[in-house]
């Protein structure tokens, strides 16, 4: 755990709730909305901590989130490759979850697939792999999309059953990557798996070794996925991941990571730092090295060194997006406005309630950064020894604690 000062700099549309939640993180939250040119208005205040001089716990600790905006495109592409990899090994026969009933992990990764195939733009072209202790193709090279190509591959995904045996992933990737590219058709590869393979640090190699070839964009079928696995290949691959458990809606998720996979690839991505003398940033975390279109990119930094009263600093983000430069920029001040109490009434211990037991101090730290996710999506839920979710309706209210429930999830 990180326990640095608390410095949170944020945009005026922050919400109070988010605040509350940052506060307990105890980070300099930067916070930046959706500009490309143009710097957004901040606040900060600060909450004492204390912490030996010269340790981590004395320094601030900033999580930077960014949120890239690109200039309009020119219209819908018809643009791409899509290579569809789907685990087919007996596993894929138990249930998606404990729950009574539970569909089949196969049959889930079917309808997943189903519903890609069937969202596709005319023109591209795609191809499906099966995999398990061998593996095999629907076609000998990838086939244009068209509505009779797409009711064909259909009709084949609804006869797949899961009868390949082990779970082999690494030679129908070795496969993929060997066979050459379609020009002016970027490669998009999606996987489906339930499982865990031996050699997870070789398969993300291979999906690393030809990242300037293709996009990665996994999919976890089942409450037993491997999220290294599944986490690692995405993120090797500079795609998304997803995990379909049957407790969620599927079509969003999924269309979500299509329409990631249909954007320009950004590259080049780059972050520096315009900081006072004496003051210096180090990175708790790699830069992002996928960057897509309403998705919100976190880096964390340390921040080190005494800061004068009316000092400011700038971080920009930027990248090559097509033929363009973009730079995502925000300056703040470091100043302090120091308060004694919170705008909004919240618990946070300051002391050990429970004796020797560190659990409740704990959890309310933890669980901060997950509020954050949540508050980004408009739910309204509070953590304490008893959770509250706040919605207008009952409707809404199922909704929130759906989508909580399966962040949590997926989180472990």
């Amino acid at each position: 755990m990180i326990g640095p000062n608390l410095l949170p700099i944020m945009s005026e549309h922050c919400t109070e709730t988010l605040q509350s939640a940052l506060d307990k993180l105890n980070l300099l939250h930067i916070e930046q909305f959706c500009t490309v040119r143009g710097n957004p208005g901040t606040r900060c205040k600060h909450v004492f901590s204390s912490g030996a001089p010269g340790s981590l716990m004395s320094e601030t600790v900033a999580m930077l989130n960014f949120y890239p905006s690109f200039p309009a495109a020119e219209g819908p592409t018809n643009r791409g490759e899509f290579i569809f990899v789907v685990d087919r090994s007996g596993s894929m026969e138990c249930p998606m979850n404990s729950e009574p009933n539970a569909p089949q992990r196969i049959q889930s990764a079917k309808e997943t697939l189903v519903l890609l195939l069937k969202s596709l733009p005319l023109g591209c072209y795609f191809n499906i792999f099966g995999f398990g202790s061998h593996f095999e193709s629907f076609f000998t090279e990838s086939k244009e999309y068209t509505q009779q190509s797409m009711e064909e591959a259909v009709k084949m995904v609804n006869e797949m059953s899961a009868n390949f045996g082990g779970t082999e992933i690494l030679r129908p990737l070795k496969k993929i990557y060997d066979t050459s590219g379609r020009p002016d058709h970027p490669r998009q590869l999606f996987l489906f798996t339930d499982g865990e393979v031996g050699n997870t640090k070789e398969v993300i190699d291979e999906v690393q070794k030809n990242s300037n070839n293709h996009r990665c964009f996994t999919f976890g079928i089942g409450e037993g996925a491997s999220t290294s696995l599944i986490k690692g290949m995405a993120r090797a691959g500079s795609g998304i991941f997803e995990f379909i458990t049957g407790k969620d809606r599927m079509q969003t998720k999924v269309l979500r990571a299509l329409k990631c996979s249909l954007q320009p690839t950004v590259n080049n991505v780059s972050l520096t730092w315009s900081l006072p003398s004496g003051v210096e940033a180090i990175l708790l975390s790699k830069v992002p090295n996928s960057i897509f279109q309403g998705q919100k990119s976190i880096v964390y930094a340390q921040v080190k060194g005494k800061v004068e009263t009316e000092a400011e600093g700038e971080v920009c983000l930027q990248y090559n997006y097509k033929d363009e430069l973009l730079k995502n920029a925000i300056r703040f001040p470091l100043k302090i406005e120091k308060v004694e109490r919170f705008a909004i009434d919240h618990y946070q211990f300051v002391a050990l309630p429970f004796g020797l037991a560190t659990a409740p101090r704990v959890f309310t730290k933890v669980m901060a950064a997950t509020m954050d996710v949540l508050h980004s999506r408009g739910i309204v839920v509070v953590p304490y020894l008893d959770d509250l979710i706040k919605a207008p309706t009952f409707k809404d209210c199922e909704l929130s604690v759906s989508i909580t429930t399966d962040t949590l999830s997926r989180i472990g």
